[in-house]
């Protein structure tokens, strides 16, 4: 327990002592070009849609302004090409690493990487849903234009995928998937 007390102290110094930007961002946009891996098969997707949110920290002190953490999760929703209605949702939480590439105009070019969970969940018209918590991963590269103080609009590009997992339904059947998608997103940012 005291060790506990001691971590989050130091925690708690750490990030107080940081003079760390804090931010806050919503952002929606247009998922394509994903796949399902199901039992050893890859089904192709149709477009679809994707939304998000998150909040970040920049690491002044520790590894300079261009660098943050942030958590952030994301939704897509797409059909399927081959039997529609069926449909893929998928739901994210993820911790990331971002490197904001300053130059020193309004426009800010960033990249991150992520690790966290991916709830895939495959609705089926005839026999219901299946989903399963699955390890997840994520690269992400856009462009932040500030247009106000505190205020900024944001475009990405985000690759996200699961390594090979399980979804059930019920305790009847246990099928092997890998989730793929690719979206673009526009967003807001507001720097507290």
């Amino acid at each position: 327990m005291l060790r506990s007390g001691i971590v989050v102290a130091a925690l708690c110094a750490l990030v107080s002592s940081a003079h760390a930007e804090f931010y806050a961002q919503a952002m929606g946009g247009a998922t394509f070009d994903g796949n399902l891996g199901w039992d050893g098969k890859t089904y192709a997707t149709d477009a679809g849609f994707n939304y998000g949110a998150g909040v970040g920290m920049t690491l002044d002190s520790l590894l300079g302004p261009e660098w943050a953490v942030q958590g952030d999760f994301l939704h897509t929703h797409v059909t399927y090409e081959c039997c529609r209605p069926n449909a893929l949702d998928s739901w994210s939480g993820m911790a990331d690493m971002v490197y904001f590439a300053k130059t020193n105009t309004f426009i800010t070019p960033y990249a991150g990487l992520g690790i966290g969970a991916v709830d895939t969940v495959y609705h089926n018209a005839v026999t219901g849903d299946w989903n399963g918590w699955n390890f997840g991963w994520q690269g992400f590269a856009g462009f932040d234009l500030g247009i106000f103080r505190s205020v900024s609009v944001f475009a990405e590009y985000r690759y996200q995928g699961t390594m090979t997992g399980t979804v059930t339904q019920g305790a009847l059947a246990i099928h092997h998937v890998e989730d793929q998608t690719n979206s673009v997103s526009a967003g807001v940012r507001v720097h507290i």
